[in-house]
C-alpha cells in the first residue's frame, strides 16, 4: 500500500474509520489517506481517537493497519 495523499475533511457521507469500523455520520470531522494497492485506488477514513493512537504510536510510521486492528486499543 502506498500513501498518495492524506488531508482532513468534514465528511459528506457516512464513512466507516478505518481503525475502530465505527460509522461516523456528516458532517463529522475525519481524516482521510488515498492509497494505492495492485493498481487499486481507494481512500480509508480514520477518526480522531485512531488518529490519535497512530500519533502517538512512534512506530506507525509505514506500518500498514488491518481494517478494525485499533479496535482493541480505544
Amino acid at each position: 500500500m502506498n500513501a498518495i495523499s492524506s488531508k482532513r475533511v468534514k465528511i459528506r457521507k457516512a464513512h466507516n474509520c478505518w481503525g475502530c469500523t465505527e460509522i461516523f455520520t456528516p458532517p463529522t470531522e475525519m481524516g482521510v489517506v488515498n492509497c494505492t494497492d495492485n493498481g487499486k485506488i481507494y481512500s480509508v477514513y480514520w477518526c480522531d481517537s485512531c488518529q490519535r493512537i497512530l500519533d502517538d504510536d512512534p512506530f506507525a510510521a509505514g506500518d500498514e493497519y488491518e481494517y478494525g486492528e485499533l479496535l482493541r486499543n480505544i
